[in-house]
C-alpha cells in the first residue's frame, strides 16, 4: 500500500506553493502588479519508514541547556527555545547530518522540549557555551513582511552575478545563505534551459525567516514580476527538493513574465511555474505530473482547467495547481515551448493550436487516459488526509503568532506533509492526531 501511494509524491511537494490572484476585468490576471503569485509548501521528504509518532515530550518551563551524561546511557540534550541543530553540533562538536542521523530527523527542524541523542563522538560544551546563532527566546517573534520597510526587515544583502539577495539576521537562511544562493542562480539557469529563454537585468530576492505576516501565513512565496521582486520561505522546513521546487517555481513566475510577457490567466502563470518547478526539482524516485493527474483522472477529482479561475495557494486549491501543471506540460510538451510562449500572454488558443481550450483539454485527458491506470486506483485516503491537513493547517495559521506550542504544532504538520510526500498516509494521520498544541 505504501509504494503504491508512493506515487502521488509530487502531489504534496506541489501542495505548498503557487497563487494567483483574480482575473482583472477583461480576463487578464492581476498577477503583477497586485498580489501576484504568493505561494504555499510542501511538505518535505522523509523516509518511507517513517513511523507514526510517540508522543512528542511536553515542553519545560526551563529546558535543560545541559547535556545529560547519566553512567551508561547516551549522552542526550533537551532543545531550548532558538536552538538549531547547527549552534547544538557547535555546541558538541558533531556535524548537523551526523545529529540528523542520531536522531532519525529528515529536516533541520527542532522545537523546544525535544529530547536530542547526541553522537558518541561528541564532547561535551564549556561551562560557557557560545550563544545560538538564532535570535535568542526573549527577542520576539515577528512574522516577515512582503511590503513596508523592506530594507529594515532584511538588512543583510547578498550580491551575485545574477540577483541580490536580502536576509533578516539570525535566520536558518542567513546561516544557509550560500546554499540559498547557489540553489537561485541554479534555478534561474534550469529555467531559461527548459524555457529556451534569457533573462536580462538582475532582481531582489527576499528570504524570509519566518511565516510571512497576515492574511498571507499561509503562503510560502510570492512573485511581484512587475517590481523584480521575489519573495521566499526559507525557515529551515523542507528538504533540498523542495526548497528547489520554491525557489523555481516563484522565478518561473518572474522569467515568464520578462520574457514571454504579462500572463493572460492564471491558469497558464501557475501552470508553467508548477510544470517547470517540478520539472528542476524532480528527482527519482518521485513520479512525473502526468502520473499524478492520471490518479486524479481515475478517482474523477481532475478539475476542468477550462473552467478554472481560483488559485489562492496549494493549501487552499490543491487540484487546480496539479491539473494546470499537467496541462501545460502537455501543451509544452506536445507542440513545443514557442508555441506556448505565443499562448502566454494572448490567450489565442485556435491561432496558435487551431483547437480551442475545450479540445485540447479533451485532447490531453484522452492521453492521460492511454498511460496505465495507478497501482491504487482508489487513492481516496490520500485525498481525504490530504483534506484533513489542509484544514489543520487553515486552524493554525488562523491564530498562530509565533508561541512555541504553536511552532511545535507547525512541526508536526510538516511532518504530516512528509509522510503523504512519501505515500505514508497512516503515518500523516499519526502526526495530524498527535498534540494540538496550537493555542
Amino acid at each position: 500500500m505504501l509504494q503504491r501511494l508512493w506515487r502521488f509524491g509530487w502531489m504534496i511537494l506541489l501542495m505548498g506553493w503557487g497563487m494567483s490572484c483574480a482575473p482583472e476585468p477583461g480576463g487578464r490576471p492581476a498577477l503583477n502588479p497586485g498580489p501576484p503569485t504568493p505561494t504555499v509548501q510542501p511538505i518535505m521528504p522523509a523516509p518511507s519508514s517513517l513511523s507514526p509518532p510517540a508522543p512528542s515530550p511536553s515542553p519545560s518551563p526551563h529546558p535543560a541547556p545541559h547535556a545529560s551524561t547519566l553512567p551508561g546511557r547516551p549522552i542526550t540534550y533537551v532543545v531550548e527555545a532558538g536552538d538549531t541543530l547547527w549552534g547544538i553540533g557547535q555546541q558538541f562538536g558533531v556535524t548537523v547530518e551526523a545529529l540528523r542521523q542520531a536522531n532519525r530527523l529528515e529536516t533541520d527542524w527542532i522545537y523546544p522540549g525535544q529530547v536530542l541523542v547526541i553522537p558518541e563522538t561528541a564532547t561535551l560544551p564549556a561551562p560557557m557555551a557560545s550563544p545560538s546563532p538564532w535570535p535568542s527566546p526573549a527577542t520576539p517573534w515577528r512574522f516577515s513582511p512582503l511590503d513596508g520597510d523592506l530594507a529594515r526587515a532584511y538588512p543583510e544583502t547578498v550580491s551575485g552575478s545574477r540577483f541580490v539577495m536580502h536576509i533578516t539576521p539570525g535566520t536558518w537562511a542567513a546561516i544557509h545563505q550560500e546554499e540559498m544562493m547557489r540553489m537561485g542562480e541554479e534555478a534561474l539557469a534550469g529555467i531559461e534551459g527548459l524555457l529556451g529563454v534569457s533573462l536580462s537585468g538582475s532582481f531582489d530576492l527576499y528570504v524570509a525567516g519566518t511565516l510571512f505576516a497576515p492574511p498571507n501565513t499561509a503562503l510560502r512565496g510570492w512573485s511581484r514580476s512587475a517590481q523584480r521582486r521575489v519573495f521566499i520561505l526559507m525557515d529551515g522546513s523542507g528538504d533540498p527538493a523542495d526548497r528547489r521546487y520554491a525557489i523555481a517555481h516563484e522565478l518561473t513566475h518572474l522569467v515568464a513574465y520578462h520574457t514571454f510577457g504579462p500572463p493572460v490567466s492564471a491558469m497558464l502563470s501557475e501552470g508553467l511555474a508548477v510544470y517547470v518547478g517540478s520539472r528542476i526539482a524532480a528527482h527519482p524516485p518521485y513520479p512525473p505530473l502526468e502520473r499524478l493527474c492520471r490518479a486524479l483522472l481515475e478517482a474523477d477529482q481532475l478539475p476542468s482547467v477550462a473552467r478554472l479561475s481560483t488559485f489562492r495557494g496549494h493549501i487552499m486549491d490543491t487540484l487546480p495547481y496539479f491539473a494546470s501543471g499537467c496541462f501545460v506540460g502537455y501543451l509544452i510538451e506536445r507542440y513545443g515551448a514557442e508555441r506556448f510562449r505565443a499562448l502566454y500572454p494572448r490567450g489565442d488558443y485556435l491561432r496558435i493550436y487551431g483547437k480551442s481550450l475545450a479540445e485540447l483539454e479533451a485532447e490531453w485527458r484522452e492521453a492521460l487516459r492511454t498511460q496505465p491506470p495507478p497501482e491504487d486506483p482508489d487513492g481516496q485516503q490520500w485525498l481525504e488526509a490530504t483534506a484533513r491537513l489542509q484544514a489543520a493547517y487553515r486552524h493554525l495559521f488562523a491564530q498562530f503568532e509565533g508561541a512555541p506550542s504553536q511552532e511545535a504544532r507547525y512541526r508536526r504538520l510538516d511532518a504530516a506533509r512528509i509522510a503523504l510526500w512519501r505515500g505514508d498516509v497512516q503515518g500523516a494521520l499519526a502526526w495530524l492526531e498527535g498534540p494540538s498544541d496550537n493555542r
